[in-house]
């Protein structure tokens, strides 16, 4: 019988989506006892580019979150949010040297036992002026209005010379759409995430995340194991922003002494 995703990994509701401002969530325990390793996915909704959200695995000694503290092992990746997998900006009297700066962050993958890093690799700064767009020099025409400014943003951002490319393959990694005055960016390569900014920094334009995600693994040698501290949960915090998060638990590696059993017989 050809084996299914669902029989190798047991998923649950490792927090219910929560609206989040300024503060931190805690979702339900999950026991590690038959477990070997997990992995924590958060999904998050929209939230200003200033924004910041982490993610950290929670180990307690029972479902009720007694002793709770956090998983500080080498092997737990504590991840912060510093880049998004889908921005947008919005534009409001865009006026000529209003520059946006798009920075681009590779996802490091890590050797056992140490943390997850996020790379800067570039940041591209594409800047508005009267006239037509001038790829060279990264130089966006403002068009008759904001409208016909952002469609020619995109033209740039979408460029295979002088958009947002990967220095390793020479290939794309994010694209760009335009609806009126607001531009979504979304990242098209797993290895990637990145950020908005903007000079001046002001009402000229709004900028946001449209969506992103942080991903937490741990092994069960991460765990306070010898002090009782058997059960895992998901902790995010957001800072200084309102957004929408939700967390997925992911468990692999269920200790059982049947299929041990089976393989020692040579059955399998």
């Amino acid at each position: 019988m050809k084996q299914r995703i669902m029989d190798e990994i047991k998923f649950d509701v490792g927090l219910k989506p929560t609206s989040l401002a300024s503060g931190a969530a805690t979702g339900s325990y999950f026991n590690m006892a038959n477990w070997r390793k997990a992995l924590f996915h958060c999904k998050h909704a929209a939230m200003v580019a200033a924004g910041t959200l982490t993610l950290q695995a929670m180990q307690a000694k029972n479902q009720a979150a007694g002793s709770a503290k956090v998983v500080t092992n080498a092997s737990a990746v504590n991840a912060l949010l510093v880049g998004g997998q889908q921005m947008s900006i919005v534009a409001a009297t865009l006026l000529t040297g209003t520059a946006i700066t798009v920075s681009l962050y590779r996802v490091s993958q890590p050797t056992a036992g140490t943390a997850a890093t996020m790379t800067l690799v570039l940041a591209l700064t594409y800047t508005f002026a009267a006239g037509a767009n001038v790829n060279a020099t990264r130089t966006i025409g403002l068009g008759a209005n904001d409208t016909a400014a952002m469609a020619n943003l995109i033209l740039l951002l979408n460029d295979p010379v002088v958009g947002i490319v990967d220095p390793l393959t020479g290939k794309l990694v994010v694209v760009a759409t335009a609806s009126t005055v607001t531009v979504t960016i979304t990242s098209i390569d797993d290895n990637y995430v990145f950020g908005l900014a903007s000079a001046p920094d002001d009402s000229t334009d709004v900028k946001a995340y449209v969506a992103g995600q942080l991903i937490v693994e741990i092994d069960k040698s991460a765990l306070d194991f010898a002090n009782g501290f058997t059960w895992v949960a998901a902790r995010v915090t957001s800072a200084s922003a309102t957004v929408i998060a939700d967390v997925t638990l992911a468990r692999i590696g269920r200790f059982s002494a049947i299929p041990q059993q089976v393989e020692q017989l040579g059955w399998l």
